[in-house]
């Protein structure tokens, strides 16, 4: 599956033959060297979005569980399945035509790529967020991925840890859904 991918990524980004086949060689020489599929081609797809992720190092790639996490936020909403992002309004609202379900305000702390805050503000068009990062190069990924997906007018990206956001935050706040979905660390690592 991994050449597929990358095949198809070369003829993508490519002018002809020529270059295509240069290109998959490129490719090909730093899959040998076991780097992801992911990083190689600059982006991926995420249930539920249309629309690719940009990854690139160092910021993680998001597994199948991040996935199968935001399916279950949506569905605890009401939401089954994916439904078409920005036309998801009709579906998520309550008999068909009130107020939609769903959270209004979603903070995602460590949002890495900004995938789970993105795809919740995808499915749920009236929702708002932030996406607390503590990584400059994560948070400006955040922030392309929110534009590339259309939602970066309803996501506000911080670059700062939860505790530094937190005790900038005004009493007056709140938020529907706090969401986190932090890499997973070895237990030989814990304190």
């Amino acid at each position: 599956a991994s050449v597929r991918w990358l095949a198809d990524a070369a003829l993508k980004s490519s002018a002809g033959p020529e270059e295509s086949e240069a290109r998959l060689r490129e490719m090909v020489a730093r899959r040998v060297k076991r780097e992801p599929v992911q990083y190689i081609i600059g982006s991926w797809p995420f249930y539920p979005l249309q629309q690719e992720v940009l990854l690139r190092p160092p910021v993680l790639i998001p597994r199948p569980e991040t996935e199968e996490l935001v399916d279950i936020i949506c569905r605890a909403y009401g939401r089954s399945g994916a439904s078409k992002g920005a036309g998801a309004a009709a579906a998520g609202t309550a008999s068909g035509g009130g107020e939609e379900v769903g959270p209004r305000r979603i903070v995602d702390f460590g949002s890495g790529s900004g995938i789970i805050c993105i795809s919740i503000l995808d499915q749920f068009p009236s929702a708002r967020g932030v996406a607390v990062e503590p990584s400059p190069i994560a948070a400006a990924l955040t922030e392309e991925n929110a534009r590339r997906c259309g939602v970066a007018d309803r996501l506000q990206v911080v670059n700062a840890t939860a505790e530094e956001w937190a005790a900038r935050l005004e009493e007056s706040n709140s938020f529907d859904l706090l969401v986190s979905n932090p890499p997973y660390i070895p237990s030989g690592e814990l304190p």
